[in-house]
C-alpha cells in the first residue's frame, strides 16, 4: 500500500514566485531571459514584473543599460531593499540555529542556542528558541513576515504543536517540518524543476521528504531505515533518492544500501549522498527562512 504524503513546502508556481525565483538566482536578468526561463507569455512576465515592483520587491536598473548591444535596450531587473525578515530555525541533535534573512537572501542576526542538553523535552528548547527569536525582533528595525523550523531530534514529533505556539507568540504565519523536508528544501530550491524525488535522512532519528512538481511533502507514517528500503523496492520506485544524516556516511551502512538497491533497481534510480553544503545548519536556516516568501512573494508583501 502506498504511503501518503502531506505537501508542507510549496515551490515557486505563480508568475510574481517564479519572476522573483529567476531573479534571485540570477541578478541584473532582463524581461526577455525570463520569459525563456518561466516559459511564461511577455505579457505576463511585465505583469508580473509592474506587480513585484509596485510591492517594493523587485527594482529596475535603469543606470545598467548596455547601449552598446545591438536591438532594444535591456533593462536589468534586481532585487529591492525590501521592508521585512524571515526566521529560518534548524535544529539537530545537539544546536539550534535561528538565522534571520532580509528579502534579498542577506543574513541579518543568527543566534546558535547550545545550552540545551540531548536529554531535554521539546517544550523546554523551544522556550530557547523563542527568546532567541525575540532577542533578534528587538535588533532588528523590520518586522518578521514569517517562520520556518526543522528539527532532527527523537524529542521534536508534535510539529503541528511547535507550529501553532510559534504562530500564537509571533502572529506570523509558521511552518514546522522535519529534517528530510528541510534538505529537501535547500535541494528544490537549488533546481526548481526536480521532482520525483525522495530525500532519506537519518542521524539520531529517521525521516523522509518527497520532492513533487509543487513542492516538498513528508509522509504521515513514521519508518525505520529498512522499512523506507522495502517500501521503496516494493512500492514506490523515485527517480531518484538522496541520503543525508551520519547513518549513510558509515561504510558499512553506506556499502550495504547501495549494494541493495543497486540489485533491485538495476540502475533505473539514481542514488546520492545529499550536497554537503546543503548539511549545514546555516544553509539549512537559509533555505527555510524564504521558504514562504519564494512561493507566495506578494501575500507576505501585502501581510
Amino acid at each position: 500500500m502506498r504511503l501518503a504524503f502531506s505537501q508542507i513546502f510549496e515551490k515557486p508556481a505563480t508568475p510574481a514566485a517564479q519572476v522573483l525565483y529567476h531573479v534571485r538566482r540570477s541578478p541584473h536578468v532582463g524581461r526577455g531571459e525570463l520569459v525563456k526561463a518561466t516559459g511564461l507569455s511577455q505579457p505576463t512576465i511585465t505583469r508580473a514584473v509592474a506587480a513585484l515592483a509596485n510591492a517594493g520587491l523587485l527594482r529596475e536598473r535603469r543606470d545598467l543599460i548596455n547601449t552598446s548591444r545591438p536591438g532594444r535596450p535591456v533593462v536589468p531587473l534586481e532585487l529591492a531593499s525590501w521592508p521585512g525578515a524571515f526566521i529560518g530555525v534548524a535544529l539537530d541533535k545537539d544546536d539550534a540555529v535561528i538565522g534571520c534573512f532580509d528579502a534579498r537572501g542577506r543574513l541579518l542576526r543568527e543566534v546558535v542556542v547550545s545550552e540545551f542538553a540531548q536529554n531535554h523535552v521539546c517544550a523546554d528548547v523551544l522556550e530557547y528558541i523563542v527568546a532567541a527569536i525575540y532577542r533578534i525582533k528587538g535588533d532588528l528595525h523590520l518586522p518578521i513576515k514569517s517562520i520556518a523550523l526543522s528539527a532532527a531530534s527523537l524529542h521534536w514529533n508534535d510539529f503541528t504543536a511547535i507550529r501553532e505556539r510559534l504562530e500564537f507568540e509571533f502572529h506570523v504565519p509558521t511552518i514546522t517540518g522535519n529534517a528530510a523536508s528541510a534538505l529537501a528544501l535547500a535541494e528544490s530550491q537549488q533546481d526548481i524543476t526536480e521532482e520525483d524525488v525522495l530525500v532519506l535522512y537519518s542521524d539520531n532519528t529517521t525521516s523522509a521528504a518527497y520532492i513533487s512538481k509543487t513542492g516538498v511533502s513528508i509522509p504521515e507514517a513514521s519508518m525505520s531505515v529498512d522499512e523506507w528500503l522495502t517500501y521503496l523496492i516494493e512500492q514506490d520506485r523515485p527517480k531518484q533518492i538522496v541520503f543525508s544524516g551520519s547513518y549513510f556516511i558509515n561504510p558499512e551502512n553506506r556499502n550495504r544500501i547501495r549494494a541493495q538497491l543497486t540489485e533491485a533497481f538495476h540502475d533505473e534510480v539514481k542514488l546520492r549522498l545529499t550536497r554537503p553544503e546543503l548539511e549545514t545548519l546555516r544553509t539549512i536556516t537559509h533555505a527555510l527562512s524564504l521558504s514562504m516568501f519564494n512561493a507566495h512573494p506578494l501575500e507576505l508583501a501585502k501581510a
